[in-house]
């Protein structure tokens, strides 16, 4: 896999909106300007035409991803036009742009992934790039370490701890040390890549974190005898002294995530379930070990995230149907509430700003107006709206979300969407369409695989049920070893629910998953063969003990698999996934199955797909299978989401 600068310096002008907002900000939102250029399926399979955009310190540029028709380039614009100049692209059409960020004001840090067999497995590689704004000197922050180090390895994409304001040639990353077996932070010189060590990991520590002002205060350990036993060790800034700040067991003891700290006052800010059951963000004393005060805690979400401000946490976000924002001091929102009066219609998030402030990259969203971008600048009160995401659904009338909730038998609140056709004449069919994870929510943002199948004239049902994330530990934890049971007796019941609704066809179902979801299709083919048409499966999961068994090499990811799955050692659960698992009962199977799966998928084997197809074929069942090449656990190359949904839409078509 090789980077390379982009030649061609041939400005890309695609889908601009021109209409500027020259007075004060306005609370408007600008008409729709795309038009049906390309074939249907390709008007919602497209790739997000822009991605990950990101305002450089100084505010003079946009570094973006952008589609290419393939995955993504990396480009390059002055903040207030809508040049965009490709600056660096990928040589193999396999390996993928991760993401783009500044380094500097001239700088560009860029991850870049490609798949590598070793031992018979496919695993995920990282490289990181740094190159100049305009696609000069690229250069690799390369897996070997300077003259006195030489057993740094870097091969993960993720591990840049901080860009250094102070000290823009450098940055902190951390890198594995094969003489001390264990990460460790290094100073590299994003130019040379040259880089220096800065201290001994004497405590096995996994991950390392930074403060505001990169320096390392923070180092994540995992037991050996026990993965799911994980130490923070602490540093006060400045000091080479290290304490334990806390030790806990994941599953078993409150959350703990520490987000910021206050070294004068002795105390850390922590993200933890403690006391409340739902995430909540509390001070910590570093010095007694104990909780001291609760800042903030939501009855019925998680707290998501800390909102930051001069170095300081001025506030939280958590999701209800979008992500919202408490601000711990009212006046520390006045930016967000400007912005959020501006564009009335829409669903907005700061994505990006510059150093000062001043300029702003802000996102707009609703689930039936595709994500939009526009650019602020307050310095002159003006607001110009960028780019769509999907500017080929511009203008178009998409379907609306509608929030439901119902209760199951056992007393849990199950939350979910159905999203009808917008035009529905009489009975429509329903799609089941569960989420992946399970460890993750469906939301009421504007999702393109829900709109493309609700304008074929599908209702669309995604039920949040127990195991997904955001409302609570007991909610997630609830669906720990119920793969197959509990959990699938939720979606089940809200499959119930929706067929009680005006206007949906409870005789003309279909289930339609990825990874999870997939597995959920898989499993209601066997569990309620006769009630739905058909089955879809996108990356998902046939058997759970073969799943299991194959993370038995991974010590940290086993041990959570064995928690929230079960354990391919123990005869009861190996009995309980079995009896769970599609492979074993495929002699049950009545209606067609549709398995998709992508040749490069790291996240889950090809062979849960490929495997099931020959013992289906070989019982004579209904089943095809689509094997996606280059294709990864996600469906994040283009050619491949078109044949995917392509695929489904033939599928459905037939069997619906």
């Amino acid at each position: 896999m090789i980077l390379i600068p982009y030649q061609n310096k041939t400005m890309l002008k695609i889908f601009i909106i021109t209409i500027l907002m020259t007075t004060a900000l306005l609370g408007v939102i600008p008409p729709s300007f795309g038009k049906d250029v390309l074939e249907p399926v390709k008007q919602f399979a497209h790739l997000p035409m822009i991605a990950q955009p990101t305002v450089s310190p100084d505010g003079k540029r946009i570094a973006v991803l952008i589609a290419n028709g393939n995955t993504y380039d990396v480009a390059v614009t002055p903040f207030d036009k809508q040049d965009l100049v490709t600056v660096v692209t990928l040589k193999e059409g396999e390996a993928r742009i991760e993401w783009v960020e500044w380094a500097n004001n001239e700088r560009l840090l860029v991850s870049a992934s490609y798949v590598e067999l070793i031992a018979g497995k496919r695993f995920k590689i990282g490289r990181l790039y740094s190159v100049n704004h305009d696609g000069s000197d690229l250069v690799e922050i390369n897996r070997r370490a300077a003259r006195d180090d030489s057993w740094a390895r870097f091969r993960d994409n993720d591990n840049v701890l901080s860009y250094l304001e102070d000290e823009p040639r450098h940055i902190i990353l951390q890198g594995y040390n094969e003489r001390e077996n264990y990460p460790v932070p290094y100073k590299v010189d994003i130019y040379d890549s040259t880089f220096e060590k800065l201290f001994i990991n004497r405590y096995e520590v996994s991950s390392w974190f930074t403060d505001n002002e990169g320096r390392v205060v923070l180092g994540l350990a995992y037991d050996e005898e026990n993965p799911l036993l994980r130490t923070f060790w602490y540093s006060d800034a400045g000091t080479e002294e290290w304490r334990k700040l806390k030790s806990f067991e994941v599953t078993k003891d409150a959350t703990f995530n520490p987000v910021g700290f206050d070294s004068e006052k002795h105390l850390a800010y922590v993200l933890s379930d403690y006391k409340t059951g739902r995430v909540s963000l509390y001070t910590f004393n570093i010095e007694t070990g104990e909780y001291v005060d609760l800042i903030y805690t939501n009855s019925d979400y998680d707290v998501s995230s800390v909102i930051e401000k001069d170095d300081k946490i001025i506030g939280v976000t958590y999701f209800d149907d979008y992500q919202q924002k408490h601000y711990l001091n009212k006046t520390d929102g006045k930016q967000n509430e400007l912005i959020k009066n501006t564009f009335k219609q829409l669903e907005t998030y700061i994505v990006s700003r510059s150093q000062d402030k001043k300029r702003l990259l802000v996102y707009g969203v609703k689930d039936n107006i595709p994500g939009r971008y526009f650019l602020v600048d307050l310095k002159n009160s003006k607001a110009t709206p960028w780019y769509s995401e999907y500017p080929y659904l511009e203008g178009k009338k998409l379907a609306k979300k509608e929030s439901f909730n119902i209760t199951t038998d056992d007393g849990l609140t199950i939350h979910g969407y159905l999203t009808r056709p917008v035009q529905q004449d009489g009975e429509v069919p329903l799609i089941l369409f569960p989420h992946g994870g399970p460890a993750t929510r469906d939301y009421k943002y504007f999702d393109y695989a829900v709109q493309f199948l609700a304008s074929r004239g599908y209702a669309v049902l995604q039920p949040n049920f127990r195991g997904s994330t955001g409302y609570g530990s007991a909610f997630e934890t609830a669906g720990y070893e119920q793969w197959g049971l509990k959990m699938q007796d939720d979606i089940m019941d809200t499959v119930d629910w929706a067929v009680q609704q005006p206007g949906i066809d409870g005789d003309r179902m279909c289930v339609v998953g990825a990874s999870y979801g997939g597995y959920v299709a898989l499993t209601a083919a066997f569990k309620t063969p006769k009630r739905f048409r058909c089955f879809v499966s996108i990356a998902g999961i046939s058997d759970l003990t073969e799943m299991v068994k194959a993370d038995q090499t991974f010590d940290i990811l086993s041990a959570l698999r064995q928690q929230m799955i079960g354990s391919y050692q123990d005869e009861t659960d190996v009995k309980r996934m079995d009896e769970n698992s599609l492979i074993n009962h495929v002699d049950k199977v009545k209606r067609p199955i549709l398995l998709i799966h992508g040749d490069l998928d790291t996240r889950v084997r090809i062979a849960q797909s490929k495997d099931l197809y020959d013992v289906l074929k070989s019982a004579n069942k209904p089943v095809k299978y689509v094997e996606l090449e280059f294709g990864s656990h996600y469906l994040d190359r283009q050619p491949n989401r078109i044949k995917a949904f392509s695929e489904i839409e033939q599928f459905l078509d037939n069997n619906i």
